[in-house]
């Protein structure tokens, strides 16, 4: 009964859900933000969108997902991870010094699962992208209770890590050792490691927490290796013309686990586009059913 009032105050607070509200909320001094559509299913049930490196929540994928959510009667909450910003909109921009770490996404997703089910959403699916793909992971691997309003989770093109690799594409792109940048950040006493070459921003200022935190080797950055003993029910799209993700599907071979399954999309990309979205959405709606 209580839930059910939650839902209602929810909808005449804002009522412009299906065109889309921006909600916030605080952790830890700072302002979240997130923006809610819903759809004109079931009221009580939301699917948590978590974008990819350094972008936000109006990136292309994420608006085409919630529209085509809308349109399959589905609510959804699209967070914009603050990636140490007040309030942060739009993509990060690379002459603000980079003090965030890629594991501090757990605690603003946990966050934003908390605001739902507050809110009275009693089932909540999360949904992740690449990067935000692993932290969503990451978040549920983590849980030591995860709360019972999440019924499970989608990884859409979820990161996959070998330090090799990524020795070589950073290389490759920056012309210089990432391992000597890791030696900086292990050794130095300053509080910014600056110029440095850092994710997508070249000659940058980066914390050294920040950077290792992307850069140093931990299994748990390849998602694959969070899905072996999950107990959620967990659905992975992949695409078989991913260049971002290549080795996803293979590595996924490595997951022995009736809680995981794995669905390829012939001929989509990194990103998803157009029909794909819908596809997307539809294996979404098709996993809901499926779960109790």
């Amino acid at each position: 009964m209580l839930r059910s009032l939650l839902t209602c105050l929810l909808l005449l607070v804002l009522p412009a859900f299906a065109q889309g509200a921006t909600v916030t909320s605080q952790l830890n001094g700072i302002t979240l933000n997130a923006e809610f559509k819903q759809g004109e299913g079931t009221p009580d049930t939301t699917v948590l969108i978590t974008h990819g490196t350094l972008a936000h929540n109006g990136m292309e994928l994420v608006v085409a997902l919630q529209d085509a959510l809308v349109e399959a009667g589905l609510n959804s909450l699209a967070i914009n991870l603050s990636l140490g910003i007040d309030n942060r909109t739009g993509a990060y921009p690379c002459s603000t010094p980079h003090t965030h770490r890629h594991q501090d996404a757990i605690d603003e997703i946990g966050h934003w699962v908390e605001w739902l089910d507050q809110h009275g959403q009693n089932q909540i699916l999360l949904l992740g992208h690449s990067r935000g793909g692993n932290q969503t992971a990451w978040y549920v691997d983590s849980a030591r209770a995860l709360p019972t309003a999440v019924r499970a989770q989608v990884l859409l093109a979820p990161m996959t890590w070998n330090v090799s690799r990524e020795a070589e594409h950073y290389k490759s792109r920056y012309g210089h050792s990432l391992e000597r940048v890791l030696e900086q950040a292990r050794q130095t006493t300053q509080s910014l490691l600056q110029p440095v070459d850092m994710l997508y921003c070249t000659q940058t200022a980066a914390s050294p927490s920040s950077l290792l935190s992307y850069y140093a080797d931990d299994s748990r950055l390849h998602t694959p290796n969070l899905l072996k003993t999950t107990r959620l029910p967990t659905l992975v799209i992949a695409g078989s013309s991913d260049t971002t993700a290549p080795d996803l599907i293979t590595a996924m071979a490595a997951v022995d686990n009736t809680q995981v399954q794995l669905h390829v999309l012939d001929g989509a990309d990194h990103f998803f586009r157009d029909l794909y979205t819908y596809d997307v959405v539809d294996l979404i709606v098709t996993l809901l059913e499926s779960t109790p």
